[in-house]
C-alpha cells in the first residue's frame, strides 16, 4: 500500500511535465503557422511570367460555372453561384489575386464539349477519367466523395456492385462513375439521366431501380426536395476525386491553378468543409472534464430507465398509429398513381425555373422517358410567345391560364397541344410551380380549318351557280312575257323565235345542272378503285369523240405503251375526254389542230398529259381556269364546269391536275398525276370529298 501511494504523484508530474511541454510546442506550431500565413497574404505566389501571362489572357479565360451540381456548385436562392468547389475556387481567386470571366451552364455535358471547342479554359469540379484525360489535364485533388448506391426504402438490404447485375441503374451522362461503371461490365441495364437530380426522381418514381452518384449530392437533394422513399443501400467503390480541368493546351494555365490550390492551407481547407459538411475536430475523451461528468451520468441512468419505461406504452401507441397512417397513405398513394397513369391526358409539374418535375405516363410518352429535369423551354417550338403567356401565373397575378401551343413530340413530329396550367402553391402562399394538363388537338385543328375552307368554297359555289342559273331564268321569263303579249295582241309571227329562245334557255340550263350533279358526284367513290389499262381508256374516248374530231379535222397522236394506274375507270375516263374536248374546243383556227396524249417521267413519279396547238393559256390564268363556271371566253360553248370537274376527280385519286402554256397563240399542256399499281394503293386511299 505505501509503495502505491509513493508511485502515484511520480507519475502524476511525469504526466504534467509532459503535457505542458505539447502545449508549448502546440503554441509554437501555431505562432510559426501564422507567421507562414501572414508572409503568404502579401507575397505573390506567381512570378512575373505567370502575371504577365494572366493579364494577357484574362479576356480569354472562361470559368465554366455548371448551375446544378448541387452542394459543390450551383446557384443560390439569390441566382449567385454558391457550393463546396466554388469556395474553394473563390479562395483560389484571392491566393493568386486574379479573378477570372465566369459563364453558366445547366449539364457537365455542356461544359465538356465547350472545353473541346475552345470556348472553356478552367472546369471548376470535374473528376478524372480515361476518357477526359484526352484532353483536359487535372489539377491535384482537393475534394474526395465517396459514390453511393441509392435505391427505394422498399428495397431492404446492402447492396455492392456485384449486387447491380440484372438491375436498371439510372447514371447521369458523361459523369466519370457512368464510365466507371460501364467498363467494369457488371450486368446491370443502363438508363442515362440529364442531371443527379433526373436520376433520384427516375428512382423514386419506378423507372429505374437504383441510381450511383456521390454521397453529398445524394444527401444535399434528398433532402432538398424531401425526396422521402429513397435510401443508401451501399457503396460503389469509386471516390469522387474533385480536381480543377484545363485544356490539355495550357500548361500554363494548370500550373497557376496548381500553386493556387497549393496555397491554400489546411485550416482553410477545413474551415469550408466545416461550413458545408459540419464535422467536429475534437475528440470528447481529450478533455479530463468528461471523466467528471460521467459520474453525474451515470447517476441520471437510473432516473432516464425509469422515464423510459413510462414512454414505452405511448411510443407504441403512437407508432401504431403512424403505421396504420402511413399504410392508409400507401394505398391512397397508389390509387393516386393508378389513377395518374390511367388518364390519357398529358399531366406535368414544372418548378419556379420552368423545368419539369413530374409527369405522369401520358406525359412521358409524349415528351419522352427523359422529360423530367429538362426545361420547358426545349419542348416549344419557336416563333411562339408560350412563356410569357404563363409569366402571370409564376408572378402570382393569375391562378388559371389556358393557352394552345405547338411543342415537339419525342419523334420530333410539332403538335398542336391545349394546356390548362394552375399554379402550385406552398405553405406559406408563395408559388413553387404549376401543375398542367395537356390535350394533343392538333388534329381537331385541322378538321376545323378544312370546314373553314370547305364553307368558304360552298359559299363560292352558292354564289356562282346562283349567277349562272340567273341569265337563263331572265332569259325564260323576259321571252314568256313576249309570248303572253304577242298572243295577247294577235300578233304570232314572233311566236316561234321567242320559243325557240325560251328552249335553248332551258337546254342550257339543263347541261348547267348536268355538270353540277356530275361535280357533286365527283367526291364520292362509285366503283372499286381497280387497275386501269390508260391506253385502253384513250382508245375509248377517243372512240367517243370521234365525230367531233372529224367534223373540226383534228389530228390525234397517242404515245404507244402508256403506264397503267389505280383508281376509277369510269371517272378517270370523264378526266380524259373533258381535256380532249377541251382542246378541240380551244383551237388555233390558223392552224391545223393537232393533239398528243402522252406520259412522261419525274423523278419517281408518272405525269400523264393531253398537249394541243390551240389557242394558248396567259400564266396568270393558269390557276383560275380550275375554277367553278371560269371561262376564258364567255361567249364559247360549254358551262364552265368541264376543268374544276377534271380537278375534283384527280384530287379525290390523290393526284394533282395543272396546265403548261407559254402564252397566247402557244398551244397548252394540261397535265395530271394517279396512283399507279406499283405504289400498291389501298381502297381506302381514294379520298372522299366531304
Amino acid at each position: 500500500m505505501k509503495a502505491s501511494v509513493d508511485i502515484l504523484p511520480q507519475k502524476s508530474g511525469v504526466v504534467s511535465r509532459v503535457f505542458c511541454r505539447l502545449i508549448a510546442s502546440l503554441l509554437l506550431v501555431i505562432a510559426l503557422h501564422a507567421s507562414t500565413c501572414a508572409g503568404d497574404d502579401t507575397k505573390d505566389i506567381l512570378t512575373p511570367a505567370e502575371r504577365l501571362w494572366l493579364m494577357q489572357n484574362k479576356s480569354r479565360i472562361v470559368l465554366a460555372i455548371e448551375t446544378g451540381y448541387a452542394p459543390f456548385v450551383f446557384l443560390d436562392s439569390q441566382d449567385q453561384p454558391a457550393g463546396l468547389a466554388h469556395e474553394f475556387l473563390q479562395l483560389l481567386e484571392s491566393k493568386i489575386g486574379f479573378h477570372f470571366n465566369q459563364r453558366r451552364f445547366s449539364s457537365l455535358d455542356d461544359i465538356l464539349a465547350k472545353v473541346r471547342s475552345g470556348e472553356v479554359q478552367i472546369v471548376n469540379a470535374v473528376t478524372k477519367s480515361p476518357a477526359r484525360s484526352g484532353f483536359i489535364s487535372f489539377t491535384a485533388p482537393f475534394i474526395t466523395v465517396p459514390s453511393v448506391i441509392v435505391v427505394r426504402s422498399e428495397r431492404t438490404g446492402r447492396l455492392g456492385t456485384k449486387d447491380l447485375s440484372g438491375l436498371k441503374l439510372s447514371l447521369v451522362k458523361s459523369y466519370a462513375v457512368t464510365e466507371f461503371l460501364e467498363n467494369k461490365n457488371l450486368g446491370f441495364v443502363t438508363d442515362l439521366a440529364a442531371d443527379d437530380l433526373a436520376a433520384l426522381y427516375n428512382v423514386s418514381f419506378k423507372r429505374s431501380d437504383a441510381t450511383v452518384i456521390d454521397l453529398a449530392t445524394a444527401s444535399y437533394l434528398i433532402t432538398k426536395k424531401n425526396i422521402t422513399n429513397l435510401r443508401v443501400a451501399g457503396e460503389a467503390n469509386f471516390d469522387y476525386q474533385l480536381s480543377m480541368g484545363v485544356p490539355n493546351t495550357e500548361p500554363v494555365l494548370y500550373g497557376i491553378l496548381q500553386k493556387g490550390l497549393r496555397a491554400i492551407t489546411e485550416a482553410e481547407r477545413q474551415e469550408i468543409r466545416t461550413r458545408w459538411v459540419n464535422p467536429t475536430g475534437q475528440s470528447m475523451f481529450s478533455d479530463r472534464r468528461l471523466w467528471l461528468a460521467t459520474a453525474g451520468f451515470c447517476l441520471l441512468i437510473a432516473g432516464i430507465v425509469t422515464w423510459n419505461r413510462m414512454l414505452r406504452l405511448e411510443v407504441r401507441k403512437k407508432t401504431r398509429a403512424i403505421t396504420e397512417s402511413a399504410e392508409k397513405y400507401k394505398i391512397l398513394a397508389t390509387r393516386q398513381n393508378a389513377l395518374l397513369s390511367a388518364v390519357p391526358d398529358i399531366i406535368m409539374e414544372v418548378d419556379n425555373n420552368k423545368m419539369y418535375t413530374w409527369s405522369n405516363s401520358a406525359g412521358r410518352e409524349f415528351f419522352g422517358e427523359d422529360v423530367i429535369g429538362k426545361e420547358a423551354s426545349f419542348y416549344i417550338e419557336q416563333g411562339q410567345n408560350t412563356l410569357d403567356a404563363v409569366q402571370p401565373l409564376f408572378q402570382g397575378s393569375e391562378k388559371v391560364l389556358y393557352i394552345e401551343s405547338w411543342q415537339r413530340r419525342k419523334d420530333g413530329e410539332i403538335r398542336l397541344l391545349a394546356w390548362w396550367c394552375k399554379v402550385l402553391e406552398d405553405e406559406h402562399g408563395s408559388v413553387k410551380g404549376t401543375l398542367s394538363t395537356a390535350r394533343d388537338i392538333t388534329e381537331h385543328k385541322r378538321a376545323e380549318i378544312a370546314l373553314q375552307d370547305k364553307n368558304t368554297e360552298l359559299e363560292r359555289f352558292t354564289y356562282s351557280v346562283s349567277h349562272d342559273l340567273k341569265s337563263p331564268l331572265i332569259t325564260i321569263q323576259s321571252f314568256a312575257g313576249q309570248i303572253k303579249h304577242d298572243v295577247e295582241s294577235g300578233r304570232y309571227s314572233r311566236v316561234s323565235g321567242d320559243l325557240a329562245r325560251i328552249i335553248s334557255a332551258t337546254s342550257k340550263m339543263a347541261d348547267l345542272l348536268r355538270d353540277l350533279l356530275a361535280l357533286s358526284r365527283a367526291g364520292k367513290s362509285m366503283d372499286t378503285p381497280a387497275r386501269v389499262d390508260m391506253q385502253q381508256v384513250v382508245s375509248d374516248v377517243l372512240t367517243r369523240v370521234a365525230g367531233l374530231l372529224r367534223e373540226h379535222q383534228v389530228d390525234v397522236l397517242v404515245q404507244p405503251g402508256l403506264p397503267a394506274v389505280y383508281g376509277d375507270e369510269q371517272r378517270i375516263t370523264t378526266v380524259l375526254q373533258n381535256l380532249v374536248e377541251n382542246a378541240v374546243k380551244y383551237r388555233s383556227l390558223q392552224l391545223a389542230p393537232h393533239i398528243t396524249i402522252g406520259s412522261r417521267q419525274e423523278g419517281a413519279t408518272i405525269v400523264f398529259f393531253v398537249s394541243d396547238n390551240g389557242l394558248g393559256i396567259e400564266a396568270r390564268f393558269h390557276d383560275n381556269i380550275f375554277g367553278l363556271f371560269n371561262k376564258l371566253d364567255s361567249a364559247s360553248e360549254g358551262t364552265g364546269v368541264g376543268l374544276a370537274l377534271v380537278k375534283r376527280i384527280i384530287e379525290v385519286h390523290g393526284g394533282r391536275v395543272w396546265v403548261e402554256s407559254k402564252g397566247s397563240g402557244t398551244g397548252s399542256t394540261f397535265c395530271f398525276t394517279l396512283p399507279t399499281p406499283s405504289e400498291n394503293y389501298p381502297k381506302n386511299m381514294i379520298k372522299e370529298s366531304v
